[in-house]
């Protein structure tokens, strides 16, 4: 089945082509205030040190040189100790810690982060758009345009709290995967019996086995990433599952609030 591309899907591609566009050619701090979505540190406490007195998350990996000159995992007492030797550490770690403060959360960034794509790479967004024409589209004909747009912000949304609230990793993150995730569940749900695959391989699953594999293969790759953020690469797999349980929450939710019910269908 290859449905033709549907209007709220149309809509969509559109908005994140232009907000991709758009943030191109605005100063890069609108970008990563407004359109990323910055983890928070409430729930699950996650390593912070404070340079000129704001916080920054500690990050695995992350190493520094010590008074001996031995590169070990900073922590504030450190901090303080190199800052009073010498003043210009302080600047060194805020540059290289920016995009990691801990208090760079911001709600609208709940919405605005999955309509944003990396600018590091073009296949970012390509391959995302392409995802969401095709299979998005698939699902805007099982569920109509209203429920369908619902469902994708729902999809988005709920993930990134789950993200800024949950997610161990306190990397920053964009992109549309997370409400796409949410379409991958919807398409197994209502074409359980849909071929799909990976693109340039030759091997073709239902939907229902494909979205199985998938949530196993970001599981492994979300604790792989934990232990060695290398292994994880570039991509929030935390993010998927977060986008496939909230899409799977919204089909839950649906059959007891009927307003997020569409009248015209019986």
């Amino acid at each position: 089945m290859r449905p033709h591309l549907t209007d709220t899907v149309r809509h969509l591609v559109i908005l994140n082509v232009m907000i991709f566009v758009g943030l191109m050619l605005l100063p890069g701090y609108v970008r990563d205030e407004w359109f990323v979505l910055h983890k928070q540190n409430l729930i699950l406490q996650r390593p912070t040190i404070e340079v000129d007195d704001r916080p920054y998350f500690v990050p695995e990996g992350f190493r520094i040189p010590d008074m001996t000159g031995e590169r070990v995992r900073p922590d504030q007492e450190m901090i303080d100790t190199l800052i009073a030797a010498d003043p210009s550490v302080g600047a060194q770690l805020a540059a290289n810690l920016r995009i990691l403060a801990a208090d760079a959360f911001i709600p609208i960034q709940l919405v605005t982060s999955f309509f944003n794509h990396s600018h590091y790479s073009f296949f970012h967004i390509l391959f995302n758009m392409l995802f969401l024409a095709s299979l998005g589209s698939l699902v805007e004909m099982a569920l109509g345009a209203r429920r369908f747009l619902l469902y994708y912000l729902f999809s988005g949304v709920m993930a990134g709290v789950l993200l800024a609230f949950f997610d161990p990793s306190p990397v920053p993150v964009v992109g549309a995967s997370t409400a796409l995730s949410g379409v991958l569940v919807a398409v197994a749900y209502y074409f359980p019996d849909h071929r799909l695959g990976v693109l340039f391989i030759p091997v073709q699953f239902p939907a229902r086995d494909f979205v199985l594999l998938y949530a196993t293969g970001s599981v492994v790759l979300m604790f792989m990433g934990w232990r060695n953020p290398a292994w994880g690469g570039q991509i929030s797999h935390f993010g998927h599952l977060a986008g496939m349980g909230a899409g799977m929450l919204y089909l839950v939710l649906e059959r007891y609030m009927p307003f997020l019910q569409d009248r015209r269908r019986p």
